[in-house]
């Protein structure tokens, strides 16, 4: 391979390693907020003493 052919695969390669990584990031921010939502519930359901446990 001739120099020009290596120097127009890198940028690609770089592209392709962002785009793999924020894939990966915008992926987590669904279950992320998914996970918060479920604490937030049982915390509040815990704090509420209409619901205690402990009659």
């Amino acid at each position: 391979m001739s120099g020009p052919a290596l120097a127009d695969v890198r940028p690609q390669l770089r592209e392709a390693g962002r785009d793999d990584r924020w894939g990966i990031f915008v992926g987590e921010w669904a279950p992320t907020f998914f996970a918060l939502g479920l604490a937030l519930a049982n915390y509040e359901r815990d704090q509420d003493p209409r619901h205690s446990t402990s009659h």
